[in-house]
């Protein structure tokens, strides 16, 4: 599988930093409630399908639930099951306004390639 130029779209993605931060409520008070933290988000380039179709049904099997496949042959991609994603919505890098639209459900390997399932959300701010 090979990916054309031309296909490719831009996306953004957040990879969890590994630690956590400690929720706060509207009053800047400690709900007591943890988080996870994530990475500045980064843009890259690929083919993101429309929405799901037979084409890809059985590829993750029947039972996962997603809405759309991004194939890719760059294997360093760096998107792993608790990544974040924005497709087609920017980020606000500044001041991180804008919640993500999708999420990651899995991320399948091959010898020359890698195809992640990903499933919209509805994330408010």
């Amino acid at each position: 599988m090979r990916s054309q130029q031309k296909n490719k779209r831009i996306f953004w993605y957040s990879n969890e930093t590994g630690t956590t931060t400690e929720e706060k409520d509207a009053q800047g008070n400690y709900t007591g409630e943890w988080s996870a933290a994530y990475s500045t988000p980064a843009s890259e380039y690929a083919n993101i399908s429309a929405n799901r179709g037979n084409v890809y049904e059985e590829q993750f099997g029947t039972s996962l639930e997603y809405d759309r496949v991004i194939p890719e042959c760059n294997m360093n991609l760096g998107i792993n099951e608790k990544t974040r994603l924005w497709i087609g919505i920017e980020p606000d890098l500044e001041k991180g306004t804008v919640p993500h639209n999708y999420i990651v459900k899995k991320v399948a390997t091959s010898l020359n390639s890698v195809t992640i399932a990903i499933k919209k959300v509805d994330v408010s701010e």
